[in-house]
């Protein structure tokens, strides 16, 4: 059994708002949640600093929380098996994901000047689920049309996106996979 901890925070509701298998062996995720929380830290502190500024109160989330680390635990009846703080590493050595063909929500850091800018843009898609697609076959997803980013990234990286308008699901705070039946797929 796989454990995976994520920040608890309203912005990581459940792992489906940060990671969703697109697929076999393929995700996609936040960019640097998982090697990098010191990018999301640094965001918060320049928000709450903005706040101050301007004497309006900060309601983000904390700077430190951020800086705790997630981790992944693999866990056998006999009790813990092994423990990462490189989530990634330890799921793609258990053969769950390549970690290289992994696409991130809202493109690649190339395509931003800074790693900040590039998660800033992130959590905007993320606010309305990028990450929460659904797959219904191998290399083809379901996601929200607003999340342009993403999709453009997706189809890039060789994924058949079917898009939908969605917005009274985004308004319920619903990812196209969390909002979605379970499906049959065939083997």
């Amino acid at each position: 059994m796989f454990r995976l901890y994520i920040p608890a925070k309203r912005e990581f509701m459940h792992l489906d708002t940060i990671l969703t298998f697109i697929d076999r062996r393929r995700i996609l995720t936040m960019p640097f949640l998982w090697d990098r929380p010191d990018v999301y830290a640094r965001i918060a502190v320049r928000a709450k600093q903005q706040c101050e500024k301007l004497s309006f109160a900060y309601h983000g989330p904390d700077p430190q929380s951020f800086a705790k680390s997630t981790r992944l635990e693999v866990w056998t009846r006999a009790g813990l098996e092994k423990r990462y703080d490189d989530e990634m590493r330890g799921l793609e050595e258990y053969g769950m994901i390549e970690h290289a063909r992994t696409v991130t929500v809202a493109g690649s850091s190339a395509s931003y000047p800074s790693l900040e800018e590039h998660a800033v843009e992130a959590l905007r898609e993320q606010w309305n689920d990028g990450a929460n697609v659904v797959a219904v076959g191998p290399g083809q997803v379901i996601a929200y049309s607003c999340n342009d980013r993403t999709i453009r990234a997706l189809e890039g990286a060789g994924v058949e996106v079917l898009s939908i308008h969605g917005s009274e699901l985004v308004r319920g705070r619903g990812g196209a996979r969390c909002m979605s039946m379970p499906l049959l797929r065939e083997a």
